[in-house]
């Protein structure tokens, strides 16, 4: 199934993850602003990963630990589908997270990505490839990867500037060949920046700079204020990495080369976007519906079958959690717009 393409360009963050010895799976659950969703067990060899026992997952958003009910070390790892996730259901925003790696001892940050979607044609892809290969490009390093296959339909074209390996690398893809979609019907083609360890660290540092507030980890509604546009700091990473020139045979210092026309108009049109902030979308019945059927509908089902539809009930119903306030004002939203639904005469 094709994903929604966005209309517009946007810089969004587009991998997360970081590691806490301040928390329990459980309260660190709740700090991200997802209390009110379940997180799946994955024991064992099957659940382990980064040297960790045991996974819980909900909808990308995966916590890697040892123990459930002590604190210990654990990692919280979102990939982009668990960022959108992320961006839906959580309560609260990256900002309070970003301030609690930066400032607080406990907690450490190890991965960030930054993805700029690109949907006016700014790129072109085999450009991109073509250029790499005759190293008409300046960049801190020299290595360079490039991907070029079918997915059933489209070529998938994709090009990386460094090793995986290293703190900080940039990746440039068809995107939209990706999600099933050619350069005809849809442009979109995603750079990538990839920041690790120090270089995820130090774009915290630049983006929380002038922060005034110091995040507290009992109250993550008082977020720091950020005075740096995302646009801004993704500009300057790019620009410092990789910028695309004009050869000169007589100019030996490639770092004094023209920089070719369309990057320069690419990176030109970046430092004004801010970043993709997420829609305000309300607790309603459709998104109440969608996250049962979809995200816990399959353990209500086996449950259901094991148990039997009488047990099920007497399970939900004596629960020792109780209804919050917007589930309750949901129940009396629907039950009025019952109550308001006007009979036809003779019914």
């Amino acid at each position: 199934m094709k994903s929604k393409i966005p209309e517009r360009n946007c810089i969004l963050i587009d991998w997360f993850s970081f590691t806490s010895r301040n928390d329990t799976v459980q309260s660190m659950i709740s700090r991200l602003g997802l209390s009110e969703y379940v997180f799946t067990l994955t024991p064992g060899g099957a659940g382990g990963k980064y040297g960790f026992r045991s996974t819980y997952s909900f909808s990308h958003i995966n916590i890697y630990c040892d123990h459930w009910k002590e604190k210990d070390l654990i990692m919280v790892d979102m990939s982009g589908q668990g960022c959108r996730a992320f961006d839906e259901y959580s309560k609260y925003t990256y900002t309070y997270l970003f301030g609690l790696c930066l400032w607080h001892p406990n907690y450490n940050v190890t991965r960030i990505d930054l993805a700029h979607d690109d949907h006016e044609g700014l790129l072109d892809i085999r450009k991109i490839l073509k250029e790499t290969v005759k190293r008409n490009y300046v960049s801190k390093t020299r290595k360079n990867y490039k991907y070029a296959h079918f997915n059933g339909r489209f070529e998938e074209l994709s090009v990386m500037y460094g090793s995986k390996s290293s703190d900080i690398y940039i990746r440039i893809y068809d995107k939209a060949a990706e999600r099933g979609y050619d350069q005809i019907e849809k442009k979109w083609v995603r750079t990538e920046i990839v920041l690790k360890q120090s270089r995820a660290e130090e774009f915290l540092r630049l983006y929380l700079s002038g922060s005034e507030v110091v995040p507290d980890p009992k109250h993550p509604e008082k977020v720091p204020e950020i005075k740096r546009n995302l646009g801004e700091l993704f500009y300057g990473i790019l620009n410092n990495y990789l910028r695309f020139v004009v050869p000169d045979p007589d100019q030996k210092n490639v770092s004094r080369f023209q920089i070719r026309k369309w990057w320069k108009e690419f990176i030109g049109s970046i430092e004004k976007i801010r970043v993709y902030v997420k829609k305000n979308t309300d607790y309603n019945l459709h998104k109440l519906q969608r996250y049962i059927v979809d995200q816990a509908g399959n353990s209500i089902e086996t449950l259901l079958l094991c148990v039997g539809e009488g047990d099920f009930w007497d399970r939900i119903l004596s629960r020792e959690s109780k209804l919050k306030d917007r589930q309750k004002k949901l129940i009396q939203e629907y039950q009025l717009s019952k109550q308001s639904i006007v009979k036809p005469l003779g019914a």
